[in-house]
């Protein structure tokens, strides 16, 4: 997934929307006009956070390979601070993991993922200056 173009995908997964934007049928309980068509409430299409499924998963192998599919996302995609609000809830989930192993290796991710913020910022005020 390490790519150019994830910032959609991404927000899909977690099923992210802006806070402040309120879909108009919310308001109308009748339905709303769209493409031509009549849509009602329940007709629309149900919004999934597949990541918090994952990381609710009874198995500990599936929150584990989260967790490190997490911390690979927020140390190599191009625009990993745009997602970090989005994916350290996961990360820090995991901190608190009924699991001792997941534990160590959340609290190691959250170590990685600092060490890269201080990297990228150091490299930021060389490049200012």
């Amino acid at each position: 997934m390490v790519g150019t173009k994830n910032v959609e995908l991404v927000e899909f997964l977690v099923a992210w929307h802006l806070p402040n934007l309120v879909p108009i049928w919310q308001f109308y309980s009748g339905g709303v006009w769209d493409n031509g068509r009549l849509v009602r409430p329940e007709e629309r299409p149900a919004e999934h956070n597949y990541l918090a499924a994952l990381a609710q998963d009874p198995a500990p192998q599936v929150r584990g390979a989260l967790l490190d599919m997490v911390h690979e996302w927020l140390l190599r995609l191009p625009d990993r601070w745009d997602h970090q609000a989005r994916l350290l809830p996961y990360l820090l989930n995991a901190l608190v993991d009924e699991v001792g192993e997941l534990r160590e290796r959340a609290f190691g991710c959250m170590e990685g993922v600092g060490e890269a913020h201080e990297a990228d910022k150091l490299r930021d005020e060389r490049d200012r200056q």
